[in-house]
């Protein structure tokens, strides 16, 4: 490594819009703050391979969030494991991505004014 080409690709992968505040929740912390941190880091010494796992796991932490986040916007609370193997069958952070990813894809987080008011 030499230290040009640490500096410049930190300039690269810091050019655009940071991350400041972040509220002290731990999971938000371990699951999605730590993981990309690592990835910047991982990016910045070259260690391209270890990024995008890194990134992958944020993304599914970020679908999860959201999944969760939208049920209990929609119906006042989150759903159970119960409930949702009984509309999926299987709790959602267990569907394969294919399934998942429809469910992203229009199916009902989009836009959120269009959605009906229960699950």
């Amino acid at each position: 490594f030499d230290a040009q080409s640490l500096v410049e690709r930190y300039k690269t992968i810091s050019a655009g819009p940071q991350l400041f505040l972040v509220p002290a929740e731990r999971r938000l912390l371990d699951k999605l703050v730590w993981p990309l941190r690592h990835a910047k880091a991982s990016y910045v010494i070259g260690n391209y391979l270890s990024v995008v796992p890194l990134c992958g796991m944020v993304a599914e932490m970020v679908a999860l969030l959201l999944w969760r986040s939208e049920a209990t916007l929609r119906t006042g609370r989150a759903l159970t494991a119960a409930e949702e193997t009984s509309r999926f069958g299987r709790p959602f952070e267990r569907l394969r991505r294919p399934a998942g990813c429809r469910f992203f894809s229009g199916t009902l987080l989009s836009p959120l004014t269009s959605l009906p008011t229960s699950i």
